[in-house]
């Protein structure tokens, strides 16, 4: 097992437009967690278990460095949880950091969190109502993927949380690790349903995933993530963003992201008065939406200089002709047929 990395130098931040915005120690750095399948070709090659998702440069100290395993083949299955709602003590957006408020004592607390895990998997675990709560199934976060990879997160059914304030509260799928698939889950009122997360989150798949009432967006939240696909989900009163953020240092969410086959039920994101969007991109770079359906299918590319050009954009309002359907099972068959 090694680490694959390169740091944000000053460099790196100037050619994402980020000086001012980003720093060299807020940010860290673009890093991968790789297996070494073949070395010693005579020429420093070596062969690793998953293509790196972004370039890497000398100029930004590019190295490669041996680490210890993860955890390794851990699974969460066939079980039903919640938790007891707080009752007392604010819970406003801004007390999670207020000592005293209910808001402070539920921040940071998640369902199920997977930090430092490879090759496990989460499958056919839903939250519920315990009977003492009104309406709510658990204080804050759901499932949250920490520098965890190759995790399959899989039939999860998320629903109605309590908190959804700042700092990073109420996100019911929570992807900050890479390499990750999330296939056949549902979310419903969350203040993210799915939210991507740092720089290390790259190269994960969502799949044929339900997303319901969010409060905000399914969003790639803060610092990059490059090269991950949301492919043939459904948003009901929910929508996708994926633009630079100006909150705090966060800048660009996303580059060379995928959006495949989306599908929206009802209202998305409104753009203007009475104008609604399924679909909002500014990525760095490129980023693709190839394809929209329903009631609400459409598509908004915002041109800002900080993030040209101008994202990708086919299929708009006729996904339900898209072919392939999936991008990701059509490139898993694929690689499975070179394979035999």
């Amino acid at each position: 097992w090694i680490i694959v990395r390169a740091d944000a130098t000053d460099a790196f931040i100037a050619e994402h437009n980020m000086t001012g915005t980003w720093t060299p120690a807020g940010l860290g750095g673009v890093i991968f967690y790789r297996q070494v399948v073949a070395a010693g070709f005579g020429d420093g090659r070596l062969e690793l278990d998953i293509p790196i998702r972004y370039p890497l440069l000398q100029r930004d100290n590019a190295r490669v460095t041996r680490t210890l395993p993860h955890i390794d083949e851990v699974a969460v299955e066939n079980l039903s949880i919640g938790t007891r709602s707080v009752t007392s003590g604010s819970m406003g957006d801004d007390d999670w950091d207020t000592p005293g408020t209910g808001a402070y004592d539920v921040h940071n607390s998640s369902l199920i969190e997977v930090n430092h895990v490879v090759n496990g998997w989460i499958r056919n675990v839903s939250s519920y109502r315990p009977f003492w709560n009104s309406d709510h199934h658990f204080l804050s976060n759901g499932i949250r993927l920490r520098f965890a990879r190759s995790m399959t997160v899989e039939h999860v059914d998320l629903g109605h949380s309590q908190y959804h304030g700042a700092g990073g509260n109420g996100n019911h799928f929570s992807i900050q690790g890479s390499d990750n698939l999330l296939t056949e889950c549902y979310s419903e009122d969350a203040r993210h349903n799915v939210s991507f997360g740092l720089i290390v989150a790259t190269g994960n798949v969502v799949l044929r995933c339900t997303a319901i009432n969010g409060r905000f967006p399914v969003d790639f939240h803060m610092h990059l993530s490059p090269a991950n696909l949301i492919d043939s989900m459904v948003l009901d009163d929910d929508f996708i963003e994926a633009v630079r953020r100006d909150h705090a240092d966060h800048g660009h969410g996303t580059t060379q992201s995928v959006f495949w086959n989306t599908h929206g039920e009802t209202v998305g994101w409104e753009v203007d008065v009475g104008i609604k969007k399924l679909i909002r991109s500014a990525q760095f770079g490129w980023g693709y939406v190839i394809g929209t359906s329903g009631n609400d299918d459409a598509v908004d590319t915002p041109s800002h200089f900080r993030a040209r050009p101008d994202d990708f954009v086919e299929g708009e309002g006729s996904g339900a002709n898209l072919i392939p359907e999936s991008l990701y099972e059509s490139c898993l068959l694929y690689t499975s047929d070179a394979a035999d």
